[in-house]
C-alpha cells in the first residue's frame, strides 16, 4: 500500500534452502497500489560477478516504463562442465529455479507486483538458463527473452502447464555458441 521508492543497483540477498544468493535490484518510483512487472536478468558465463551488459539501459527503461529489474548473480565455484547457471542437464538444475522463484517471492513481499507480468531475460549461458524458466516455471512467468544462446533443454523434460512466449535472438556470427 506504500509508494515504491526508487532504488538503483542495490545489492540484495535472498536465502534459498539455507544458502544466501545475491542479485542487484533496481526499482522505479511508483505510486501506492501500482502493480509493477518484474524482469529478472541472467548474465553470461564469464563469471559469477559478471554484470549484465545492458544494465544501465534497462534501469533507465524500468524507471520510464515502471518495472522492476533484478540482475541475478550466479554462485561461484560451479563445475566447468555446467557453468555458472545450472541447466536441466544436471541433477542440481532445480537450484537456480528455486533462486529465481525466491527473487519473485521476496519482491512480492516488499512491493505491489503484477504476477501476470513476470519475465526472464538472459545473455549467452544466461539465455540458455531462460529456457529452464520457459520449461519449468511457465506456471509463473509470462515470457522469456534469449540472446546469444541456444535451447539446451530437451523438450520432453518441459513441464508445460501454461502458455509461454519466447523471444530468441541469435546471430550466425556467434563463434562461441553456434547458431
Amino acid at each position: 500500500t506504500a509508494p515504491a521508492e526508487a532504488i538503483t543497483q542495490n545489492m540484495t540477498a535472498v536465502l534459498v534452502d539455507g544458502v544466501e544468493h545475491q542479485y542487484r535490484l533496481t526499482v522505479p518510483a511508483a505510486d501506492a497500489g501500482v502493480a509493477l512487472p518484474i524482469i529478472i536478468a541472467f548474465h553470461g558465463g564469464g563469471g559469477a560477478e559478471e554484470d549484465f551488459q545492458q544494465q544501465t539501459e534497462f534501469d533507465q527503461l524500468g524507471e520510464q516504463e515502471k518495472f522492476i529489474m533484478a540482475y541475478a548473480i550466479a554462485e561461484d565455484g560451479r563445475t566447468a562442465e555446467e557453468g555458472e547457471w545450472f541447466l536441466n542437464t544436471a541433477a542440481t538444475s532445480k537450484e537456480d529455479n528455486d533462486f529465481t522463484e525466491a527473487i519473485v517471492d521476496e519482491l512480492t513481499k516488499a512491493y505491489c507486483i503484477d504476477q501476470s507480468r513476470l519475465y526472464g531475460i538472459g545473455y549467452s549461458l544466461g539465455s540458455m538458463y531462460t529456457y529452464e524458466i520457459a520449461c519449468q516455471l511457465n506456471h509463473r512467468f509470462a515470457a522469456v527473452a534469449s540472446f546469444a544462446g541456444t535451447m539446451p533443454v530437451a523438450p520432453e523434460t518441459c513441464d508445460l502447464s501454461g502458455s509461454m512466449a519466447v523471444m530468441h535472438i541469435h546471430g550466425k556470427l556467434d563463434y562461441i555458441i553456434d547458431y
